[in-house]
């Protein structure tokens, strides 16, 4: 598993950090300590939700999505369920009026604490950082 996370590390380029978080139809997002946040660290992303202050799972405004700018919006979905999430995701005002893009992770890949979450550290290096 170490040795996987270390090849995806080695190729997410040298660019400035990109600002990611978590967000789920609920209104849920993820700060410091939980997984997501260590997810984004392994990647080289900033979880922006982390920088304000938040620890651990909690509801937010939505309205926050448009104080904090983030780059990405990450959300999770099955996988046959991934353009119905961005179609719901995008019903969100705040998120339409963003100017973040929306990646949807597969669910078992991204609330996993298994190693299953190295496809979801995967996915979500490929999709920040446009890499194979």
């Amino acid at each position: 598993m170490e040795a996987e996370i270390k090849n995806i590390q080695a190729n997410i380029p040298n660019v400035k950090p990109p600002t990611i978080m978590s967000y789920s139809l609920g209104n849920y997002t993820a700060g410091s300590n939980t997984t997501f946040d260590d997810m984004a660290k392994l990647v080289g992303a900033v979880n922006i939700v982390a920088k304000q202050g938040i620890k651990q799972h909690t509801k937010i405004n939505s309205e926050y999505i448009l104080a904090w700018q983030p780059d990405f919006i990450i959300s999770h979905a099955h996988k046959d369920k991934f353009a119905l999430v961005r179609r719901q995701m995008l019903e969100n005002p705040a998120i339409a009026a963003s100017k973040a893009k929306i990646i949807i992770i597969e669910t078992r890949h991204f609330l996993s604490v298994s190693q299953y979450i190295v496809a979801g550290i995967r996915t979500l290096a490929k999709e920040l950082y446009n890499i194979e």
